[in-house]
């Protein structure tokens, strides 16, 4: 003991640590827990159910559903968390930092909305993040195939979120499909991708062949003891190509199908016998089926008023130039040439006939057809001046490589119409084909646009490129008529 402690000193010290020991002993740790520090602001959402805060500014959407209310925006560290006015948080963002604009988007509560108005796609804020060759196809799309395409995006993000979605959509577009059922498969691709586990079953197979073999027959593959089993076969029936031919003829298919041809080679080092014969064939089949698309939907978008037969011309009545051949007209190759052909002649003898004919077999040929009667189509322009919609329309056109026009000069034009006209004349010179059908000699044309100035401009930029036919046959509807009957008496 040391000298200077006493006795009962030394006994109260043992009593404190006693005692503080047992209150250790029997104290509950506290929780760990992590204190969230934020900011919180009441801000008024615009129109858009959009947040403007901070310099830059830095946008966050709510939602259309909040448009013009007030809400509470919570910025934290790292998020920022947007309550309604009760306080129930509505979404979640990642804090935007910078001093220039930008924009954290959560689009799947705007999909609804744009989807009602397909046309007012591309003025969101969504089109932006669009590759340009699904804004292409957006844009060269039909109004039904448009609200198909959001409708798709749409289920697709509710399924796999919008950033997997977006890639599987374009990949699909690419390709020439946009079926709901093999978009949801191509983005689950993108986001669980299982790739790594079939390039462990095959080293040497390129992860491009093994999506187009995904993607052509939807193979479905189920995990099961670190195995892959495949639901569906894709083995097709072989076509008849061997050696040096098959290959070619695969190397050409992947260049048609814009895929890279070093796949040849890799088939070849996996399974030469089997899988290049069944490869071309897969090809071949994709081919096919992407010329029956591509053609059915140009003869739909070029407004034939009904399918007409190459069969049912008659060219005996027909005075063909010797600058061009029927083989020439109806393989379309005048058509990258930039040349014109006039179908003149009387009524009835079958000049709309011949235009509708050579018009489907351009689209067969791959080239994009508009037919219009002139008169439909002057009317149209004058009515998109007066809503506005005339520069669209007018690209629209241009979009065609042969514009065919029926009826030419059948019925008296005004003044605005032949101007606008004029216009889509002058476009079309040496940058595509025209197929202009009429029975009014080119003299008489001023008496119908009523400008011999605009007439004659007219007629020059017509005429420089063109080919005219001249039907001299009688009328068909005149000698088919189910009122001429012999020896009936005219009334």
């Amino acid at each position: 003991m040391h000298p200077l402690q006493s006795k009962d000193t030394l006994s109260q010290k043992v009593c404190i640590q006693t005692l503080f020991q047992e209150d250790q002993n029997k104290s509950i740790p506290l929780n760990k827990e992590e204190f969230l520090v934020e900011k919180r602001i009441l801000v008024q959402t615009d129109s858009y159910g959009k947040v403007r805060i901070e310099k830059g500014p830095k946008i966050y959407s709510v939602g259309p559903a909040c448009a013009s209310t007030k809400v509470w925006v919570c910025l934290g560290a790292d998020t920022v968390r947007i309550l309604d006015r009760q306080f129930h948080e509505i979404v979640t963002h990642p804090r935007l930092f910078g001093s220039e604009c930008k924009e954290s988007m959560h689009w799947l509560t705007y999909l609804p909305l744009i989807a009602k108005k397909p046309r007012s796609f591309p003025y969101s804020g969504l089109w932006s993040h669009l590759k340009p060759s699904l804004q292409n196809a957006f844009q060269n799309a039909s109004w039904k195939e448009q609200k198909q395409l959001l409708h798709v995006l749409q289920k697709t993000t509710q399924e796999v979120g919008f950033e997997s979605a977006l890639q599987a959509l374009t990949q699909s577009v690419e390709q020439g499909h946009w079926e709901e059922d093999a978009v949801v498969m191509l983005a689950r691709i993108y986001k669980e991708d299982p790739m790594p586990s079939l390039l462990s079953l095959s080293p040497h197979v390129p992860r491009s062949l093994l999506r187009f073999f995904l993607w052509k027959h939807m193979i479905l593959f189920v995990r099961t003891d670190r195995r892959i089993v495949r639901r569906r076969c894709l083995m097709t029936q072989p076509v008849k190509a061997e050696g040096q031919d098959l290959r070619n003829q695969l190397v050409h298919c992947c260049k048609r199908l814009k895929l890279q041809s070093s796949l040849v080679d890799h088939c070849y080092a996996l399974e030469p016998e089997k899988l290049p014969t069944q490869l071309l064939q897969l090809f071949q089949e994709e081919l096919e089926g992407r010329h029956l698309r591509r053609t059915n939907r140009y003869i739909q978008q070029a407004h034939f008023d009904g399918p007409k037969r190459l069969h049912e011309c008659d060219w005996e009545g027909i005075k063909i130039p010797s600058s061009i051949a029927i083989e020439d007209m109806v393989q379309g190759t005048f058509i990258p040439r930039c040349e014109n052909l006039i179908l003149y002649g009387p009524v009835g003898t079958g000049k709309t006939h011949m235009a509708k004919v050579l018009g489907m077999h351009a689209c067969a040929q791959g080239y994009r057809t508009y037919f219009y009667r002139t008169v439909t189509l002057m009317n149209r322009l004058c009515e998109a001046r007066k809503e506005g919609r005339l520069l669209p329309f007018l690209r629209t056109l241009n979009k065609a490589s042969l514009l065919i026009l029926d009826e030419f000069g059948f019925v008296p034009a005004d003044r605005e119409g032949s101007q606008l006209l004029f216009e889509v004349i002058s476009s079309c010179y040496e940058k595509r084909s025209i197929i202009l059908t009429t029975n009014l000699e080119f003299s008489k044309w001023v008496q119908i646009f009523q400008d011999e100035q605009l007439t004659s401009a007219m007629i020059d930029r017509i005429i420089h490129y063109s080919h005219l036919l001249i039907f001299v046959k009688e009328s068909y509807r005149m000698k088919f008529s189910l009122m001429k009957e012999e020896n009936s008496p005219p009334y």
